[in-house]
């Protein structure tokens, strides 16, 4: 239930099947909804009988699936200009709650750009915010009834989820999704994303530019060994586990990687890439105490705890069997056979 109607410069996620993926854009509504984003004009949001129970039941429905569901999530990804709201989300699960009235067939797929986007942001920007690695999103299916609709809420019990809801038409469906289910979404985004950009006040883009950087790279979207450009995770050299997280992001000690070398990835398989955790924190080591000068060797243990001298990681990331694989995962992840 966010109740946001400032909706310039930023693309939602209800945006996305409507208009980012619109094949004609000659039409009055396409240029009224952009027009809007560029701050030029505003429109009428009117909500019909239908979509005001919607609003009221949500958190209830919600609750009913799990009580600790975490209600009305939102995240910024701004080199897209998206601004993605979320009806709920709890251990990795995000929840998008669709209500209609019984009379009405549903049909999820209308709704799908809007979840993959929804999918895709959470993924991409999880670890950055902290959150648990995505698992799935589940569409929430509620068929409401015409007394249900009648009725007359109490926001306040909307809000804490407690309006009275039948479990039994609670349909949850399994979103199908794979990031690179994505990849035509972005590319209709990117054009708009642009514009939009150049639009966004100088104080509101420095508030929501990406807060992590790194030693290795400026492109914090692209993996340094493979260089690919989807299923990037942000690398904490030194984990949060060990309680160095912000020691990392402090030190710049941060590095994109695709899923399938990160040293915790799901999809790694390759035994090459176990080295790379080791090499990565012998180079933040180096970087502290020869190039930055942050302090002595000592200074770095008081905070680290933990010298990384031994060079045999060089065995793998130096010889030409390295290069070799390293060239043919490139090529094999920037042509799509690899998630």
């Amino acid at each position: 239930m966010i109740h946001d109607y400032d909706r310039r410069f930023w693309i939602g996620g209800s945006d996305i099947d409507k208009y980012v993926l619109a094949t004609n854009r000659a039409t009055k509504s396409w240029s009224a909804w952009w027009a809007e984003k560029c701050g030029l004009a505003e429109r009428d949001h009117f909500a019909t009988s239908a979509m005001k129970t919607g609003t009221m039941l949500e958190h209830s429905i919600l609750k009913a699936i799990d009580p600790d569901i975490t209600f009305d999530g939102q995240i910024h990804y701004l080199p897209l200009m998206l601004r993605i709201n979320y009806d709920g989300w709890c251990d990795g699960i995000i929840y998008e709650v669709k209500c209609h009235r019984q009379s009405t067939a549903f049909d999820w797929s209308k709704y799908q750009g809007q979840c993959i986007t929804q999918a895709w942001v959470y993924e991409k920007m999880s670890e950055e915010l902290g959150l648990p690695p995505f698992k799935g999103l589940h569409i929430v299916e509620y068929a409401f009834t015409p007394d249900e609709e009648c009725k007359e809420y109490d926001s306040a019990a909307a809000e804490a989820g407690d309006i009275p809801i039948d479990a039994g038409r609670i349909n949850q469906i399994l979103l199908p999704y794979k990031t690179k289910q994505f990849k035509g979404i972005r590319s209709n985004l990117k054009p708009l994303a642009k514009q939009l950009k150049k639009l966004l006040p100088e104080e509101e883009k420095e508030q929501m530019a990406k807060k992590l950087w790194s030693i290795f790279t400026d492109d914090m979207d692209s993996c340094i060994v493979t260089h690919a450009m989807t299923s990037i995770e942000r690398h904490h050299i030194f984990e949060g586990m060990q309680g160095f997280k912000k020691k990392s992001e402090e030190f710049g000690f941060v590095v994109p990687l695709h899923s399938s070398v990160h040293p915790n990835g799901a999809y790694r398989t390759d035994e090459n890439w176990k080295e790379l955790d080791h090499w990565l924190k012998r180079k933040c080591q180096e970087y502290f105490i020869e190039i930055a000068h942050h302090g002595s060797r000592e200074d770095w243990y008081d905070i680290f705890g933990k010298f990384y001298d031994d060079r045999s990681d060089e065995k793998v990331w130096l010889n030409g069997k390295f290069e070799w694989k390293l060239t043919e995962k490139a090529n094999e992840i920037n042509s799509g056979k690899s998630k």
